[in-house]
């Protein structure tokens, strides 16, 4: 086969096996805000044609190939400023998004789930694109305000078109390298 059919064969095969997550908690947590937040995180994607998969436990303790670990810690350290919800780490030897739990908690006691579900996704996202950059809109912008919180509430905080061209062209990039790492 040529390389360009090869590439989009495994483009396809990475999408349709969805993006691993693996949710490590480092604090405690509500399961229903838990399971709220997935979900968000989950529909959030979705719309941009990107699948995620939650894996459980037991799978995440193999360490799977891939496997984009979400770290759910009480608090954020000291070298980030007090709006700081979270972090990504994309190029360490465990690919991880730590999420400050307990600060997004108290900071957005009303909207917590919300909050929590966007924060994820925003920190995934940079993952997933791999580049280190925000939107002027959307939920890559570096700092939320009120409207972007009431867009969530309403299910209406989405990835602006470069964010999406970015997540799939960050998708592309890792499926050939995921590709050309097996044959």
């Amino acid at each position: 086969m040529k390389p360009a059919i090869l590439l989009v064969l495994s483009v396809l095969a990475a999408q349709a096996a969805g993006v691993p997550l693996c949710l490590s908690r480092l604090t405690m947590t509500d399961n229903f805000t838990i399971l709220h937040s997935q979900a968000i995180v989950t529909k959030v994607f979705a719309q941009v044609g990107v699948r995620v998969e939650w894996l459980t436990d037991k799978q995440c303790r193999n360490t799977p190939v891939g496997a984009l670990y979400v770290i759910l810690e009480a608090a954020g350290p000291k070298r980030f400023k007090p709006g700081t919800m979270g972090y990504a780490q994309p190029y360490n030897s465990v690919t991880a998004v730590h999420i400050f739990y307990n600060r997004i908690r108290e900071d957005h006691p009303a909207d917590f789930a919300f909050v929590l579900g966007h924060a994820i996704a925003h920190e995934v996202a940079h993952v997933l694109q791999g580049v280190d950059r925000h939107s002027d809109s959307g939920i890559m912008k570096a700092l939320w305000t009120v409207r972007e919180f009431g867009d969530m509430r309403l299910g209406q905080l989405r990835f602006t078109g470069e964010d999406v061209e970015l997540l799939q062209l960050g998708l592309k990039i890792q499926a050939a390298g995921r590709f050309a790492a097996r044959f």
